[in-house]
């Protein structure tokens, strides 16, 4: 089933968010890959049961049902530092009360950048090696600018989730710094050695991000790795990104399975369509993360705070992103991916029709959407930074969206308004 037509909702009528500019932010045999997949279903089970625990207590910061108390005290010229820059500096922080003690804290961000209300990444290993609050050695703070209604992130990634899309958990919290309500905050559990234990087993592959500001490449065939990516974790020089990229442009479908997982590349692609993505790894190469799995690719969604906006069609995403070129060549980018598995008969309409009638179904969304709101609105109307002025606007807005979306790729539980 192609794209039924669906009027285009414009970015303008999104308050509060960017139009134009760069993009956001970046991020064996068959019978093997088989066994793998059942792990990481296994695993996707387990990471969104109610009694499911990392080390510590990590779920309480997740918790969808709360918005957390977050302070920072810091010396001011650091701070005012931080604000303008890239560099890491010392806070002492508190969550709901309880001592984190020291951390590393730095800003990150490109499109979403705002010296008034920074995003901060969050290091609690970054003066001792190995240290761990709750479990966790780093945690995001997105400052939603580019989302008004503070909702993708949390609504996405929990659709992901249940389709069974490694992604990160989400939260909300209010954040003091120096005394200062900056106001609220999307918290993102982070892409680490942690979240790949977690969802596939195992930290033993390589970790890449893409390089800030390097888009639009994607897969496709790659003589310069490090121009693109970013190793996380393990040594890596890219030499198998190079080696991959060649396998998806002309190696055999049965090589390409054994490398590479299919079904969460389709899976990620189709969800990521279908909730109006123009900025993403299939619409033009960006926020995303890949994992050498000792030799199995996966792919883990990244940035959604820019989705749920336009409608896309799964079939070409690239052709309505206005930034589907390579940032550094000007090459127009198409998901080499995704074309493989088109040229292989993979079943999108399936993986549509699956999607619609289960992960994003309409009662399950708004179900969500609706207990979001009412926890987060007064917190979000009243963000000192933010845009509380058109809160209710922007989530009429995205609740809407995502029902047209949803009933145009045939989502039949959808009451009438």
């Amino acid at each position: 089933m192609r794209m039924a037509a669906v009027n285009l909702l414009p970015l303008a009528a999104v308050a509060g968010c960017v139009d134009g500019g760069a993009p956001g932010e970046p991020a064996g045999d068959d019978a093997g890959a088989q066994g793998r997949d059942a792990e990481i279903d296994a695993a996707a089970d387990a990471a969104d049961a109610p009694d499911a625990r990392a080390e510590g207590d990590a779920e309480d910061v997740f918790d969808v049902g709360a918005i957390h108390e977050i302070r920072i005290d810091m010396d001011a010229a650091d701070w005012e530092a931080l604000r303008n820059g890239r560099e890491w500096w010392a806070g002492e922080l508190r969550w709901d009360g309880e001592s984190a003690g020291e951390v590393g804290l730095r800003a990150f961000g490109m499109g979403s950048y705002n010296p008034d209300k920074p995003n901060i990444k969050i290091a609690f290993d970054h003066f001792e090696r190995g240290r761990k609050w709750r479990g966790l050695e780093q945690l995001k703070l997105d400052n939603s600018t580019q989302d008004p209604s503070y909702l993708r992130e949390r609504l996405g990634t929990a659709i992901f989730r249940r389709f069974g899309v490694p992604a990160a958990r989400t939260g909300w919290a209010s954040l003091v710094v120096n005394g200062d309500r900056l106001g609220l905050y999307v918290v993102l559990e982070a892409i680490d050695d942690r979240f790949l234990d977690r969802w596939f087993g195992n930290d033993d592959g390589i970790l890449y991000d893409t390089v800030q500001g390097a888009w639009g490449h994607g897969l496709m065939p790659l003589d310069d790795p490090l121009a693109y990516y970013n190793p996380q974790m393990g040594e890596a020089d890219g030499s198998d990104l190079v080696e991959l990229t060649r396998l998806i442009a002309s190696g055999s479908d049965e090589d390409l399975a054994r490398a590479l997982d299919l079904e969460g590349f389709l899976k990620e692609s189709v969800a990521r369509s279908v909730m109006g993505s123009i900025d993403s790894f299939s619409s033009d190469g960006n926020n995303y993360y890949l994992y050498d799995d000792t030799g199995f690719w996966r792919i883990i969604p990244w940035d959604l705070d820019f989705d749920m906006t336009y409608p896309v069609d799964p079939w070409e995403p690239w052709a309505y992103s206005p930034w589907a070129a390579d940032s550094l060549t000007g090459e127009p980018y198409q998901d080499p991916v995704l074309i493989r598995q088109i040229e292989l008969g993979a079943d999108i309409d399936g993986t549509i029709a699956e999607l619609v009638q289960t992960a994003m179904s309409c009662s399950v969304v708004d179900a969500e959407l609706v207990s979001s709101v009412e926890l987060i609105r007064d917190e979000a109307v009243g963000d000192p930074l933010g845009a509380g002025a058109v809160f209710d606007e922007n989530v009429e807005a995205l609740r809407q969206f995502l029902r047209d979306q949803i009933v145009a790729f045939g989502g039949s539980d959808c009451a009438a308004d």
